[in-house]
């Protein structure tokens, strides 16, 4: 079950970012960044999160918590949101919890990874890998070379998935998305240099059968997992008729699936042959 929580203190409106979370410490002590619709276009993009993150779950890939916030006008304080200002009291957010000290990834080469000794430091290297199947079993359109959408925890050094809004390939094909077509490998996590990085250093056998265990699990109890989440989902959240099955279709499809396992099974091994 996915818990809910209340505002109690208005930290910050990110306006900045093209979602422009807000920052809110909770009734339960914790701290949330949380989303909300921006507009009224519905509440697909935030099932979408909360998809992402359930699956991140199931696969086994580091992703921060999640709840559902409910906001509090007197949270505010005297502050007014900039971007959020549909917003109304006691509308359900979605809030992805705050994972501590941790730096947002990009392609200045902070984190590249010089030698084994500093790869052995890392806490789930093969996270990253996992993503980047994720992101193309689900289509994520959103993180590429050029936004990475990840966050690397200094203390467990450990990498975190964060923002799934845009699976199922985001604005562009809201209502349409359709298992049927080619699955596109380019511009995504897998073609960038954060993860060859990391590939030099896991043998081939390993990645091979990370990529298997990852389909492997593309089962019955998948459908359990995106069940669940519908079924927790707000009475107050708009979402488009049939996006549940729409979903389920979409990630369950075999001859999708099979395509998919090898087209990334050559690409990865593309990759390891120039390491």
């Amino acid at each position: 079950m996915i818990p809910i929580v209340k505002t109690i203190t208005f930290i910050e409106e990110l306006i900045h970012q093209n979602s422009a979370p807000v920052k809110f410490l909770c009734d339960d002590f914790n701290t949330y960044y949380c989303k909300s619709t921006l507009n009224d276009s519905g509440h697909d993009f935030l099932v979408y999160e909360i998809i992402g993150n359930r699956l991140a779950n199931y696969f086994e890939i580091a992703s921060p918590e999640i709840a559902f916030v409910q906001f509090n006008t007197e949270a505010m304080g005297s502050y007014f949101f900039q971007r959020n200002f549909n917003v109304e009291n006691e509308d359900i957010l979605f809030g992805s919890k705050y994972i501590g000290i941790n730096d947002h990834l990009d392609k200045t080469g902070k984190f590249t990874i010089k030698n084994s000794k500093e790869f052995s430091k890392l806490s789930n290297p093969a996270d990253l890998l996992k993503i980047a199947i994720m992101d193309i079993h689900l289509n994520n359109s959103d993180r590429n070379e050029e936004n990475f959408n990840l966050l690397f925890q200094t203390k467990k050094r450990s990498y975190y998935a964060i923002d799934h809004a845009a699976i199922f390939g985001g604005p562009a094909m809201k209502g349409r998305f359709t298992p049927r077509g080619e699955p596109s490998l380019g511009q995504k996590l897998l073609s960038s240099y954060l993860l060859k990085n990391v590939l030099k250093f896991i043998s081939f056998e390993k990645v091979e059968e990370i990529v298997e265990n990852y389909f492997s699990k593309c089962n019955d109890a998948l459908v359990q997992e995106v069940r669940e989440v519908f079924d927790s989902l707000p009475n107050t959240w708009e979402i488009d008729l049939g996006l549940e099955d729409r979903i389920l279709e979409y990630v369950l499809n075999n001859t999708r699936l099979n395509l998919l396992e090898l087209l990334i099974k050559d690409r990865i091994y593309e990759i390891k042959k120039k390491k």
